[in-house]
Parts: structure tokens; C-alpha cells; sequence
């Protein structure tokens, strides 16, 4: 069984992990193009870009006619190449 306090420190990193995404996520109404096109865009429709945040890929569309960032997936970088489906 762990302690609280080491409890308490894994809460305290998992939170400023969070507000650390949180914020990369805000950053992207400014110069969202600055990241890469995701290596699967072949796959795709629409032109998807990704970042990496710690251990977490960030993928997202960059809308130029609603000058509109959508956020579509954010998950483990271990995972399996991303699909259609995943969408």
C-alpha cells in the first residue's frame, strides 16, 4: 500500500501534467502548421497533424475556413498506428 505522500506526489505530477497538455492544446490557436502532418495521412481525408506531449500524441485538423483548431484524438504514443475508426 502506498503512502499519502506518495500518493499526494503522484496526483500533484498527474495535475501538472494535465495543465502542461492543457496548455500545448491552447498553444495551437497560434501557428498550429508548425507541427507535422501525421506519418498515416495517406490514410485520411483531411490533412491531420500531430504533437507529442510526454508520453501522449496529440492529433489534430486545422480548419483555415473557421480558422478553427479541432482536437480529435489524444492518446498513448505506444498505441497502434491511427485509423479511420480511431477517429
Amino acid at each position: 500500500m502506498q503512502s499519502t505522500s506518495a500518493y499526494r506526489t503522484r496526483r500533484e505530477q498527474a495535475r501538472k501534467c494535465l495543465n502542461e497538455l492543457q496548455s500545448a492544446v491552447i498553444s495551437l490557436s497560434d501557428m498550429p502548421r508548425r507541427f507535422p502532418v501525421i506519418e498515416e495521412q495517406a490514410t485520411f481525408a483531411i490533412e491531420l497533424r500531430q504533437f507529442l506531449h510526454y508520453s501522449h500524441r496529440v492529433i489534430f485538423h486545422v480548419n483555415e475556413t473557421e480558422s478553427t483548431v479541432y482536437v480529435l484524438r489524444i492518446y498513448h504514443v505506444r498505441r497502434d498506428a491511427l485509423r479511420t475508426e480511431d477517429l
